[in-house]
């Protein structure tokens, strides 16, 4: 559970450390943390949320550059995935019961900051964890960015269909069964033509082999009963004035067409903020953190004028 996978494509960022963390309702987490660089001006630690799916090793790049701005960080994989543990005997399924258990994975790890600057970092699902945190109260956080947070699917055909019928299954007892269609291996294996997460071949490339060298750490589709919770969680978030009860200061940067969540839903849900920011990187695919240089580049822009408090920094913005 400990060990985290060093590849020369993908090396460990130095200083690191992995330990386990129990929660308070008794899930162990995988956690790692990394100090700031020796001689780096502190600026505080980001608190990195992942999306579902996701584990630590596919993040050592980010961490590396928010290592070269000052930062120190700590991240960890969600109950249900990466290397921390499964509701399920089938490692390979995603299932949590409720939604807000993913509360109970951010408030453990957040607690562990001795930090009093803490920015928090989120993507796709973990960033609907982070708005939900927000929204009640609980981030204890100084700013939030988010990379397409998990407000609307558009990966789902008929989504009214879908959510009916993933709430009848779930309650017909059904909700630890893989979702209809379903596949056990990580969508990251699946060919780079036509993937939904990135446009860079290399980078896509490399996440394909940590998923299969981590082996069940990679999980494959949800499970009917983490689809069930995530649309409750998703119809809170889109609720009338839920948005604009946010009051920490809130950056999202978004695909323009992203494949797995919903582009327009994410876009009026930043608009709603109250105090938010929102930039639209057209050409970027769902995960923008493993995207192309120049994409990053974007992303890394807007990253530091946001956490710098820069008083040019747009409202609403198409890259």
């Amino acid at each position: 559970m400990l060990e985290l996978l060093d590849r020369p494509q993908n090396p460990i960022p130095p200083a690191g450390a992995c330990a386990p963390l129990v929660t308070r309702d008794g899930v162990r987490l995988r956690v790692a943390s990394w100090p700031r660089l020796a001689g780096a001006e502190p600026r505080g630690t980001v608190l990195l949320l992942q999306g579902r799916a996701e584990f630590i090793e596919k993040y050592f790049e980010t961490i590396d550059a928010l290592l070269a701005r000052g930062f120190a960080v700590v991240t960890f994989d969600w109950r249900g995935q990466g290397r921390s543990d499964r509701a399920l005997p089938n490692r390979q399924l995603g299932h949590v019961a409720r939604f807000d258990d993913f509360l109970l994975d951010y408030e453990a790890v957040h607690a562990t900051i001795a930090d009093e600057r803490v920015v928090v970092l989120a993507h796709s699902m973990g960033a609907a964890v982070a708005l939900e945190a927000a929204h009640d109260g609980r981030l204890q956080a100084e700013r939030l960015a988010c990379t397409n947070p998990m407000v609307g699917l558009s990966l789902v055909r008929a989504p009214a269909f879908s959510r009916r019928l993933a709430r009848v299954l779930a309650r017909a007892g059904l909700g630890r069964r893989i979702v209809p269609n379903g596949e056990l291996h990580s969508i990251s294996m699946r060919p780079f033509p036509g993937n939904r997460l990135s446009t860079d071949e290399a980078r896509y490339a490399r996440n394909a082999e940590l998923s299969r060298l981590l082996e069940w750490a990679a999980i494959g589709s949800p499970t009917i009963g983490w689809l069930d919770t995530a649309y409750a969680a998703m119809e809170r978030l889109m609720s009338p004035g839920y948005a604009a009860a946010i009051d920490i200061p809130t950056l999202l940067v978004l695909s323009g067409s992203d494949p797995v969540c919903s582009t327009p839903a994410m876009t009026a849900f930043g608009h709603a903020l109250g105090r938010g920011h929102v930039l639209t990187i057209p050409e970027a695919r769902h995960e923008i953190l493993m995207e192309t240089d120049a994409i990053l580049a974007t992303f890394w822009a807007a990253f530091d004028g946001f956490v710098a408090e820069a008083a040019d920094l747009p409202v609403n913005e198409v890259a």
